[in-house]
């Protein structure tokens, strides 16, 4: 028999307080017959049996849904829009469990239903974004070094400050000394979530690694514009920011 959370602070809520009891009843059934992403097929005899609940399905909705959008209706299915996160957390690729979840969800957005499969990552970029919105001084355009300093200070990195700052500002804030930066911010996040960065290197090292780092693009570019590397060169380029022919 599944076992799944219930929210003991539902009583505290002023909407399920209010709610008629014959809809908390029709509610608690949804939320035990919704499968792992949160979907139920309409069987509505089914939920009367259980229920000993007739009201008609504009009601029920009408009711659940006072001042939030708990139920979406799919045509025939219902979901409980909350349903994963409260049950399931952050949902994550890489863990097992949560494997049949993303296999739902994908099977419900092939029958045209919009999806909003949120993971960690997802709310992390949220995150970011928003802090992108609060920086003084805006994140476009070029930042000086104390906006630098401020933001990977945030971001528990105020080492990383000046190999960043020296290393941009020596390609005059152009990616591969051609595209510009247009969110440095975002340049600052990518620039520690470089898989080869080694925090053991010194500035100077990693000023260097950065440079080359930068050289080596613009040179695939250069071939890549003369026809001497494939697509695949191109995609990224494009993944680092620098324009292709294409673009």
């Amino acid at each position: 028999m599944a076992k799944r959370f219930t929210d003991t602070g539902k009583w505290d809520d002023p909407w399920f307080r209010k709610l008629p009891s014959k809809f908390k009843v029709v509610w608690e059934f949804l939320r035990d017959k919704v499968d792992n992403a949160g979907f139920w097929k309409k069987d509505f005899e089914l939920m009367a049996f259980f229920t000993q609940e007739t009201s008609t399905p504009d009601d029920i909705l009408r009711a659940i849904n006072d001042g939030k959008t708990r139920i979406k209706d799919h045509g025939d299915h219902w979901e409980l829009v909350d349903f994963v996160a409260f049950q399931f957390g952050d949902l994550s690729r890489d863990c097992k469990a949560h494997t049949h979840i993303f296999a739902l969800k994908e099977k419900y957005a092939s029958k045209g239903y919009p999806m909003g499969i949120h993971t960690h990552k997802d709310k992390e970029t949220d995150k970011d974004k928003d802090k992108d919105k609060d920086i003084k001084g805006g994140a476009g355009g070029k930042p000086t070094l104390d906006m630098v300093k401020d933001y990977f200070a945030a971001l528990g990195h105020p080492g990383e400050a000046e190999p960043f700052f020296d290393h941009y500002e020596a390609n005059g804030w152009k990616i591969g000394g051609i595209a510009d930066v247009h969110s440095w911010p975002a340049l600052c996040r990518k620039w520690l979530r470089n898989p080869k960065r080694e925090k053991n290197k010194t500035s100077t090292q990693r000023f260097k690694d950065g440079v080359e780092r930068d050289a080596k693009d613009l040179k695939e570019w250069e071939e890549m514009k003369h026809g001497k590397k494939d697509s695949g060169h191109s995609n990224k380029l494009l993944a680092a920011g620098v324009p292709t022919l294409g673009a």
